[in-house]
């Protein structure tokens, strides 16, 4: 076909659009091309918004990879694309992004950072709660400072987290929060019932979720260890075989 701006758009459209589903088939080498391919084009027209989108997608295939250094390349380079841009939520997305991936290389400083920019912008456009949302960013937030020892900010930063999913009625955030805070205070033996009775709570509603998208294993094995705590070795080792049942159709995918 003559190689118009139309014909062309559409091109690096189905580029990246291959390049979706070859992600989805784990082919990240050759998505990765593809998603090259496509952004040639788009940025060759002008369309910096598409080169953005298209940028953060490389910085998935890489960081799914293991590449890390390349994927906070490419998501830095989309950060800024959606700064100049003015799009504050595509921004918080690209900060929390580059927090998860600054997190898993161990710059936990860093990635403390990005989450905190990422949570300010979420919270300045409404964005509190559910998907791409300021609770996504205050979860990674406990995490660094449970890691880094600072318990009593990491459960603050978990109930901020829970009562935004709670006010949304995202019944899979809530579930994943109860769960992560029931692991923070199983820490503390003083606090092991109320660490069980969150934990229930999640599992409760994880009961009524898409196993896939429970990871109910998790559940399971968090109450499994505060019962090992509480000196409760038969409930413990239900718990345990509840948890293998559960993940064992997954197992493959490890």
């Amino acid at each position: 076909m003559e190689q118009n701006e139309q014909v062309r758009r559409q091109t690096g459209a189905a580029w990246t659009d291959l390049a979706d589903a070859l992600c989805q088939q784990r082919q990240y080498d050759e998505a990765e091309a593809a998603c090259q391919a496509g952004l040639v084009i788009i940025k060759e027209l002008g369309d910096m918004r598409s080169a953005a989108v298209i940028t953060g997608q490389l910085g998935t295939f890489a960081w799914r990879q293991g590449e890390l250094a390349e994927a906070a390349k490419q998501y830095q380079e989309a950060l800024a694309l959606w700064q100049s841009m003015n799009e504050p939520v595509n921004e918080a997305i690209a900060w929390h992004n580059l927090g998860l991936v600054y997190q898993e290389a161990g710059q936990r400083e860093a990635a403390e950072q990005a989450y905190r920019q990422a949570a300010q912008l979420f919270e300045e456009q409404g964005l509190l709660g559910g998907n791409a949302s300021a609770a996504g960013s205050w979860q990674q937030l406990a995490q660094i400072c449970a890691y880094t020892g600072r318990k009593a900010e990491a459960e603050q930063w978990f109930r901020k987290a829970l009562m935004a999913f709670q006010a949304v009625e995202d019944r899979p955030g809530t579930a994943r929060t109860l769960g992560n805070l029931a692991s923070l205070l199983a820490n503390d033996p003083a606090r092991l019932d109320e660490a069980r009775s969150l934990a229930e709570e999640g599992l409760a509603i994880d009961l009524t979720l898409d196993p896939a998208v429970a990871q109910i294993w998790t559940t399971y094995n968090i109450l499994a260890r505060i019962a090992e705590q509480q000196g409760d070795e038969s409930r413990a080792a239900e718990y345990h075989a509840k948890a293998e049942r559960a993940f064992a159709p997954y197992r493959g995918g490890e």
